[in-house]
């Protein structure tokens, strides 16, 4: 069948439509180029203003943890604090107790005190020999300290060309699971971009056998976040990624030391270094808020000083569901350490006719009234020692400490005049950053229309479509 006219006019317009598109996707990716390149002083500048107020964080962090370490020294040592106590477990009676006709009998167990403190209160011995204390919920052993940092706000459109970043959150996955957990509410819709391909890289070294773990499927389920943020509902649809290979040890919210673990997806290596965008994808949403490590200078689109004890793991959010109550800022700040201050008594117990030191897990009791009670398994705590040499190298890492921190505050107003420069110097990369991302997504639409058109072609070339174009 002979082409008419018409459908040699339609290719030749279809043709002339699909070359004109690529040559403006060469004109914008060179344009692109062009704008990727004007931002090199820019990185130069902001990075070398957050080098050096993160090198002054790092330096009062690093003498904060020697302070950290100091305290467990101390408990380590064995002679002077022991982090080990009668916890009561239980009250009953037991026959006997003179004219009452019975005893009453308190349990307790030897436990070893933890970081993250307790959600009830806790009744313990805490005096020889047998005087109880009742702890309020919160810490029993520990003290915390805020660490300091530089808080980041990470928005799409401020990201490199290559850059592979996608989204964090705070996540928890047991050990042998394929499946993560993120504590992120599906409802803040701040976890949408992520997709089956992509990859999930946990910051807790040793968890999944290979650095980048590919993203095989996603659900959701039922979880608390406010483990992470007391304000937020304690029962959420949160997402779950399944990942192709499962994790070798579990990771919890909070872990045992108090710190929240911090997963980060990227894109898949078919994504990294494609410009296209979909055309109206919103530049500000969602925004990932952040603590820099030295890895990441430069980063984000403002910074801020920080130390309000907030985890520090990565989290995203998206700012324009927030007056619909859809999704909330979340806390994010550059943690804190908890040290082991310990206690002057340890436990102990009654056995083998002499007392000896309890151990994790021993269970003892104390009976009221007890003057007629053999003391075969009773509990009490008994005065320790000193341990001069780690209560002198304490001494010294607290009063190193003290004096960084004065430093640190009162050099405050200088911290935030430089934290204010390199958020200046980042609105002028910003105004760079939004004009690639429009330059990304002309191009984005410009190869949907090249799609189209190649449809056309495709059906052009069918006789049965041929025939009825006249």
């Amino acid at each position: 069948m002979a082409e008419s006219d018409t459908s040699k006019y339609i290719k030749d317009k279809v043709s002339g439509k699909i070359k004109a598109n690529q040559e403006q996707i060469e004109f914008f990716t060179e344009r692109t180029t062009v704008l990727d390149n004007e931002k090199i002083p820019l990185d130069t500048a902001i990075k070398s203003v957050d080098k050096v107020v993160l090198d002054q964080i790092i330096e009062v962090n690093t003498k904060l943890n020697d302070v950290k370490t100091a305290y467990q020294n101390r408990v380590d040592a064995g002679t002077c604090r022991t982090d080990l106590f009668w916890r009561r477990t239980g009250i009953g009676t037991v026959a006997g107790g003179g004219g009452s006709g019975y005893y009453i009998r308190h349990t307790y167990q030897c436990q070893r005190t933890v970081a993250t403190g307790y959600a009830t209160t806790v009744a313990y011995i805490s005096s020889a020999p047998d005087g109880v204390s009742i702890s309020p919920a919160g810490l029993l052993g520990y003290v915390s300290k805020n660490l300091y940092g530089i808080r980041y706000y990470y928005e799409p459109y401020c990201e490199d060309v290559i850059d592979s970043f996608v989204s964090g959150f705070i996540g928890t996955v047991g050990a042998g699971s394929s499946v993560v957990t993120a504590l992120v509410s599906v409802d803040s819709g701040a976890l949408s971009g992520i997709s089956v391909g992509q990859l999930l890289v946990c910051e807790k070294d040793g968890v999944f056998v290979i650095e980048n773990n590919e993203i095989v499927g996603i659900g959701t389920t039922v979880a608390d976040l406010s483990v992470i943020n007391s304000g937020l509902s304690t029962e959420s649809t949160v997402y779950t990624f399944t990942v192709e290979s499962g994790a070798l040890s579990e990771v919890s919210a909070p872990e045992s030391d108090g710190s929240f673990v911090e997963f980060q997806v990227l894109k898949s290596a078919s994504q990294v270094g494609n410009l296209s965008l979909a055309f109206g994808t919103n530049p500000y949403s969602p925004q990932s808020i952040g603590i820099m490590k030295s890895s990441e200078l430069g980063k984000g689109v403002k910074v801020e000083f920080t130390n309000q004890g907030w985890p520090s793991a990565t989290q995203s959010w998206r700012p324009e569901l927030e007056s619909a109550g859809l999704s909330s800022k979340p806390q994010v700040s550059a943690g804190k350490l908890y040290y082991n201050v310990g206690f002057t008594r340890k436990p102990q117990k009654f056995s083998g006719g002499s007392w000896v030191d309890a151990d994790i897990g021993d269970v003892a009791y104390l009976y009221y009234p007890g003057d007629v009670v053999a003391p075969a398994d009773t509990a009490r705590v008994e005065d320790m020692g000193t341990c001069a040499s780690e209560q002198s190298a304490l001494d010294s890492a607290i009063d190193i400490a003290d004096a960084a921190e004065a430093e640190i505050s009162s050099g405050t107003s200088l911290i935030t005049q430089r934290m204010n420069i390199a958020t200046t110097l980042r609105k002028e990369r910003n105004s760079i950053n939004i004009q690639i991302w429009g330059n990304r997504q002309l191009i984005g639409k410009m190869n949907e229309e090249i799609t189209d058109f190649n449809s056309v072609k495709t059906a052009l070339n069918n006789n049965a479509v041929v025939g009825i174009i006249t």
